[in-house]
C-alpha cells in the first residue's frame, strides 16, 4: 500500500503546492497512506507573515 508524507519544505527555491484535502480524501479512498508534517503557525508569523483563514480577509 502507497504511503504519501508530504514533508514542510523551508526552502526559498520551493515551488511545490500542498495537498489538498479533497485530493487526500480521494488518495485515501484509493487505499493511499497519507502523514503530514505541520508547520506552526508561529513559525510565519515570528517572520512578519500575516495568517489568513480566507481570501476575503485579504481584500
Amino acid at each position: 500500500m502507497p504511503h504519501l508524507w508530504l514533508r514542510t519544505e523551508q526552502r526559498d527555491t520551493e515551488t511545490r503546492t500542498g495537498l489538498t484535502p479533497k485530493d487526500a480524501s480521494a488518495l485515501i479512498s484509493a487505499g493511499v497512506t497519507i502523514s503530514v508534517e505541520v508547520i506552526p503557525d508561529s513559525a510565519c508569523t515570528e517572520t512578519g507573515v500575516p495568517l489568513s483563514r480566507a481570501t476575503a480577509d485579504l481584500m
